[in-house]
């Protein structure tokens, strides 16, 4: 008998579903700030996102899909990725695509904002969500909220 362990009490039930938390956005910044990279090549969207975007975000922009895919595989903190699919360099698709490979990147909230018919390839190469640029301005801001809170229920920490 005093070999045996210490029976200890189960906190759920084996057949329980996993309960979710009701957090609410917990990724932000020393500064309180949302860290955000927008991959746009076009200057007057780049500035109506950080416009519409605004206080409690931190916006950082880049204007070809390669200089994002350096700023990406740097261990830089990033909340989300908002990539256009037309940009020099690589497609926002093929971006999305070596973004989910890369380790470190992989479960990071990815919305693909873009005035092209490619929501049905933008949802095979992986994003989280997909705005076309005419509705950007009214649903951008609930949209980042939404894919950061969809990520804090996946990964509680």
């Amino acid at each position: 008998l005093p070999q045996r362990s210490v029976v200890r009490r189960r906190h759920r039930h084996l057949f329980s579903k996993p309960q979710r938390s009701k957090k609410k956005v917990a990724a932000v910044n020393v500064d309180n700030q949302i860290a955000v990279l927008h991959v746009e090549d076009y200057k007057p969207v780049a500035r109506m996102v950080k416009d519409v975007l605004g206080a409690g975000y931190h916006v950082e922009s880049c204007a070809s899909g390669l200089a994002a895919l350096e700023f990406l595989r740097q261990k830089d903190r990033l909340d989300v990725l908002i990539v256009d699919n037309n940009l020099p360099g690589i497609s926002g698709l093929e971006l999305v695509l070596r973004v989910r490979s890369i380790v470190h990147r992989r479960s990071l909230p990815i919305i693909m904002l873009s005035g092209d018919d490619v929501e049905k390839e933008a949802w095979r190469a992986g994003v989280d969500a997909f705005l076309q640029k005419s509705k950007a301005a009214k649903q951008l801001a609930g949209t980042v909220e939404r894919v950061l809170n969809e990520k804090e229920e996946d990964d509680p920490e």
